[in-house]
């Protein structure tokens, strides 16, 4: 499975959660090619460590992380409809659309990695 499909499906599973994840949290991690060693979760091509919360299925600030840098995004939600998630590239290229899920960082969760997906396999306008 390609990264751009496998970070597509992890946004598919954010989309059917219930509610904050610590398996899609770290699954997230992985396809990132962060992997845990010793205390923290370390990216195996540079050996940096992640900084700041994976929490990225429970927490807006968490899921934010996940945003590429210069993306355009929003986070909507109304009484009757779950949150969703939605925004563009810096150049405006194409949108992504509506990534509802059942809370707010789990919509922002997927939106990200849709966005992330989409620059290792890039949209056709």
């Amino acid at each position: 499975m390609s990264n751009s499909n496998t970070l597509q499906a992890l946004a598919e599973r954010c989309e059917q959660a219930s509610g904050p994840d610590r398996e899609i949290n770290k699954d997230i991690l992985l396809a990132l090619g962060y992997s845990w060693r010793g205390m923290n979760y370390w990216h195996s091509d540079d050996n940096r460590a992640w900084e700041g919360s994976i929490s990225f299925t429970a927490s807006l600030d968490a899921a934010l992380k996940l945003v590429p840098d210069g993306w355009r995004w929003a986070v909507s939600t109304t009484n009757d409809d779950p949150p969703c998630a939605f925004g563009h590239p810096p150049d405006k290229s194409f949108w992504i659309e509506d990534t509802p899920a059942a809370t707010p960082a789990l919509a922002l969760c997927a939106f990200a990695l849709r966005a992330r997906a989409a620059i290792d396999a890039p949209h056709d306008p």
